[in-house]
Formats: C-alpha cells, structure tokens, sequence
C-alpha cells in the first residue's frame, strides 16, 4: 500500500518537473517520502528541484540523507559537492568530488566538477588534469570541453579554447554558453579568471558586439531566455 503511494506521488512529482513547477514538485516528493522514507532516487530528484530553484541549503539537506543511504556510492557525494559549491563552500565541494572519484574511479563527472574547483582555486594545472582526464573517460561531456576551453583561453590559448567549444557545438547544438563564450574569444573580449565570464551582452553594449551568425544561433535556441543569457556562467554541473 506504502509503496503504491508513494508511485503516486512520485508520477505527479514527475508531471510536475516536466513543465517546471519545482516548488509543486518537491511536495509531491516529500508526500512520497513520507510513504516511502528510504528512496533514494526521490531524495535525488527533490534535491534537483531545490537547487533548480536556489534553495541550496534544502539541496545538501536532501545530498546528507543520500549520503547515509548510500555512503559507498558515488552519485551522492557528487551531488552535495555540486550543493557545496553553490554555497561557496568550495573546500567541502572539492571534498565530495574528490570522495565520489575514490568510490568510482571512472565518473568523468566528478572529475569535471572537481577541476572546475581547482580552477576557482587558482590552480589551473589540476584543473586541466581533471578536466582531460573527464574527457578521456567521456569524450561527450560537453561540460568538460567547455570547461576546459574556458581554462584554455585564461591561459592565453584561445586556438585551443576555439577547438574546445567547436567540439561542445558539435556535441550539443543547443549549447548556448559555448556559442557565447565563442563568441567572446571572437570579439577579443577577455575572460576575467578562470571559470567566470564577465557579462556577454547579446546585443551592442560597451564596445561589445556578438557576430550576427552566433547571435542568431543563441536566440534561435531560447529566445524568451534572452536576457539570461546575458550573465551566464561556463559551469555547469551535470550528474
């Protein structure tokens, strides 16, 4: 009986991420977990929808019970590094990444999410060991391209950093921060350090111009997200 109830609540949970209500999604989870308390895939999916909706702190709440549901499995640890560096608690971020690639030695995942830690730290050759060695054992971890061609161009290595977004395009057509930060590299805008852009306006501000061909591809893929694009960060966290 529990456990139908909770299969329940878990589809309207699922419905409801489907058209981006998170808020009623994670009640719907948390009236599956009170029928089901030890599931960890609903934990999993109500820390997404918390942190889709910037509620870091309940993220990592939900990362703590995964944890010690399953603290010999990686997914856990990666997830609550991801609720860590959103916190800016970036030692504790690189704590979990690191313990999740001790568990599994091959989540390219983790190995992403840790360099990109190196890079906030200032240590750009072990961000590029982590990040060549996520590609190696995912050679279509988009992030990981476009991590590391951020990590390229900081390092006064743009031709490098251009093959890296080529690769993210051609792996994710609809990656709009690759033809963003493409662009900048074309338009000879610097980045400011590693892992951060300044602000890429998609129209013509502060001497800066986004060539036609790649502002035609970044509104074709969102347009009613436009002025999102205008700030967006190069990291992402993909589980």
């Amino acid at each position: 009986m529990f456990t139908s109830q909770a299969e329940s609540w878990q589809a309207k949970a699922e419905a409801a991420m489907r058209v981006d209500d998170y808020e009623q999604a994670i009640y719907c989870y948390t009236r599956a977990l009170s029928a089901n308390p030890c599931a960890l895939d609903y934990y999993d999916q109500r820390a997404d929808c918390h942190y889709l909706l910037g509620q870091y702190a309940y993220t990592l709440a939900d990362c703590d019970r995964m944890v010690g549901l399953a603290p010999s499995t990686a997914l856990p640890y990666n997830k609550r590094g991801i609720a860590q560096e959103a916190r800016c608690d970036l030692d504790y971020a690189f704590a979990d990444f690191s313990t999740a690639i001790s568990i599994e030695p091959d989540y390219a995942t983790a190995y992403n999410n840790r360099g990109y830690i190196y890079a906030l730290l200032r240590q750009p050759e072990m961000a590029m060991a982590d990040y060549e060695q996520a590609i190696a054992l995912d050679r279509r971890l988009v992030a990981a391209y476009v991590n590391r061609a951020d990590l390229y161009h900081s390092m006064g290595q743009s031709s490098k950093a251009m093959s890296d977004y080529d690769q993210a395009v051609r792996l994710d057509p609809e990656c709009a921060v690759a033809y963003i930060n493409r662009s900048l590299i074309r338009s000879r805008l610097s980045v400011s350090s590693p892992g951060e852009l300044r602000p890429a306006p998609l129209f013509a501000a502060a001497g800066f111009n986004v060539p036609p061909l790649e502002r035609a591809r970044i509104l074709s893929l969102r347009p009613d997200k436009a002025d999102s694009y205008r700030s967006l960060a190069l990291m992402h966290f993909p589980v």
